[in-house]
């Protein structure tokens, strides 16, 4: 059961504006007003009670009364649906005051300030680790927010937020403001600048077309022709998923001078994250909606790998589903890479009929990493559902988004009319005619 503490509520509403060097600030709690049940949550074994602040704390921002959280291993509280509605697209940082009063660091207090999707499953968050005790000031870049596996969540399709701990521990708060740069040179996003001078330093260019940056620190990069490639690709792409106009996408692809750079970027970036990041093994890579490869004469100009990496990126932005080898972006990755390079497929299927490699589809589409050695299978399935429901793959790809997983079995029946044994009867039957 959760417990409140009643301080007196204050019927009028304000808003409360600060400056500072950094630019404005929006602050959305101060602590001052209002029940705290009317406005916040939690879960249980979470006490949270106000108090005044005493005369001795003289931090900037703390005043008034303050939140005092006894929190549980696991436990959260957030914001109710009543709180003020705000955006937070429209800020770059999120900032408030605490006080973890026996935090050390040898016993840190380890808590995620995190902040939900509207109308989906999905989250974007920042650990935030406090490893002394009295009062300080944390500030929470929102370009740089992790976000929920399988997603891509993008900041105008936010509202709530909430504070979950990993470990018990007493802490207080005060005044939690959202902060707008007063020159607008950083926002709730991160810019191909920025991306350019955390992947390249000042070696980096940033060559444009459309939706499409190609960013790197190759010396005389044919640029154009990369960019018309990934148009396309584009064409391809937007011949089976018509846009509506609404958004204004931002699909960066980093070309790298080796791949030793290659691959050390992803870790470089993931720290940006407050987060550890991986060192991949493949040609390309395509994490937070950013692709990324390396420049090999070999493979000529435009590397086929920069389409297939390209398409995860567009997918993430554009539809809110992250890269993270299930059937569903590596599909379409192959897929597109293979149709824009005019491969021939029909020596796929005879293969896999010839050497009996199918996975059955309840299986191979059951949102789990997909092995590259069925790639194959994934791209005959997609030609298949292009070539017979191409209509309904924009409704399945967002109902995917909606429920946080690209397990087709529960979505299956409702939007492309069969049950997954019944698509897959219908799907060898197409095969063999292949």
């Amino acid at each position: 059961m959760n417990t409140f503490h009643k301080g007196f509520q204050v019927l009028s509403s304000i808003v409360l504006l600060t400056v500072n060097s950094a630019g404005w600030g929006r602050v959305i709690e101060d602590f001052d007003l209002y029940e705290l049940s009317d406005r916040w949550t939690a879960s249980s074994g979470m006490l949270l009670t106000r108090s005044i602040v005493p005369k001795t704390v003289t931090h900037d921002g703390v005043d008034g009364r303050i939140l005092k959280v006894e929190a549980s291993e696991g436990g959260y509280f957030a914001t109710k649906s009543k709180f003020p509605d705000f955006s937070f697209d429209s800020f770059k940082d999120i900032k408030f005051r605490l006080n973890a009063k026996y935090a050390s660091n040898q016993k840190p207090i380890v808590f995620e300030f995190q902040v939900f999707a509207t109308d989906r499953k999905a989250w974007r968050w920042r650990k935030v680790e406090i490893k002394k005790s009295g009062w300080q000031t944390v500030v929470l870049p929102l370009r740089f927010f992790r976000h929920s596996p399988s997603t891509y969540l993008k900041w105008e399709n936010t509202r709530r937020f909430a504070f979950r701990f990993r470990n018990a521990g007493e802490i207080e708060f005060d005044k939690i403001e959202l902060i707008k740069d007063s020159s607008n040179s950083r926002s709730s996003k991160l810019s191909p600048e920025e991306l350019s001078e955390i992947a390249f330093g000042k070696n980096g260019k940033v060559y444009r077309s459309g939706k499409f940056y190609v960013i790197s620190d190759v010396v005389d990069l044919e640029s154009d022709k990369i960019l018309s490639a990934l148009e396309i690709f584009n064409e391809l792409f937007l011949s089976d998923f018509p846009e509506d106009g609404k958004d204004d996408l931002f699909v960066p692809l980093l070309i790298f001078n080796s791949k030793n750079s290659y691959q050390k970027f992803w870790a470089t970036l993931s720290g940006k994250f407050n987060s550890i990041g991986p060192v991949p093994n493949s040609d390309g890579y395509a994490m937070l909606g950013i692709a990324g490869s390396y420049l090999d004469s070999e493979y000529g100009l435009v590397r086929p790998v920069y389409i297939h990496e390209v398409c995860h990126a567009l997918i993430a932005r554009r539809f809110g589903i992250a890269s993270q080898g299930g059937w569903l972006q590596e599909g379409l990755a192959n897929y597109y890479q293979l149709k824009w390079g005019g491969k021939d497929t029909r020596v796929y299927a005879k293969n896999l009929l010839m050497n009996r490699r199918l996975v059955p589809l309840a299986k191979l589409l059951d949102g789990s990493p997909v092995g590259m050695k069925n790639y194959a299978q994934l791209v005959l399935f997609y030609e298949w559902i292009l070539a017979t429901r191409k209509d309904r793959m924009d409704a399945v790809i967002r109902e995917v988004s909606k429920q946080g997983s690209s397990n087709l079995e529960p979505i299956a029946r409702v939007h492309l009319g069969q049950s997954i044994v019944g698509l897959e009867k219908e799907w060898l039957k197409w095969l063999k005619t292949r």
